[in-house]
């Protein structure tokens, strides 16, 4: 019986110290022990973020309209878009597409005159005769389908001609406008006599080259 007791006494000794090794530690403990053991760098870092990115949309999305750089390309579009329709449009001030208060260029024209054009919604070309008695300026008017040459007279009248009257009135000589109007050219004041030249005064000495024979 004593050695019966005895065995079972070991046997449960036994046992327990083997229930109690097993029961420790916790797994979970053992395995941060690990890990932390492992690498103290390979662990994932805590990241701080804020709520309001998360939340609300980002506001890069849109363009700073307040930005000098966007206005300023906005400005500069505008004004290449109203240029483009300002062409479309012909609006040009009413000189073929120059703008409002430049000068067209002239040119000298024979008869002491001007001539110039300047093309709108007609063409229309202008010789001026600075000194003439009689022609202020003649025009010649197209709108591409008629033509009609227009004289000025000094005295105020205006009268009109078929435009295939003159097929060039920058180079037509005044005399055609003056007997267009009905009118005759003014007399040609005469030029001065010239005042006569005095004699050679070297006709005046006389030079003896052989002296007188006695």
């Amino acid at each position: 019986m004593k050695g019966r007791f005895v065995i079972f006494a070991s046997l449960a000794l036994g046992i327990g110290a083997l229930v109690l090794s097993g029961c420790g530690s916790p797994a979970g403990t053992d395995k941060a022990a690990s890990a932390s053991n492992s690498g103290n760098g390979s662990a994932p870092r805590p990241v701080a973020v804020d709520a309001n990115e998360v939340n609300s949309p980002q506001q890069n999305a849109n363009p700073n309209l307040d930005d000098p750089g966007i206005q300023q390309a906005s400005n500069m579009s505008d004004l290449k878009q109203a240029k483009l329709d300002k062409l479309r449009n012909g609006a040009g001030g009413g000189t073929g597409g120059f703008p409002s208060g430049a000068a067209p260029l002239k040119r000298e024209t024979p008869d002491d005159s001007q001539y110039w054009s300047v093309l709108t919604d007609v063409a229309t070309e202008t010789r001026q005769f600075r000194s003439n008695p009689q022609i202020a300026k003649v025009e010649k008017i197209n709108d591409g389908k008629t033509a009609v040459i227009k004289i000025h007279l000094r005295n105020g009248k205006v009268m009109d001609f078929p435009g295939n009257r003159v097929a060039d009135i920058s180079r037509e000589s005044v005399n055609t406008f003056i007997a267009m109007a009905g009118l005759t050219p003014a007399a040609t004041p005469t030029p001065p006599p010239a005042a006569p030249s005095e004699p050679n005064p070297q006709k005046k000495r006389s030079v003896n080259v052989f002296p007188k024979v006695q």
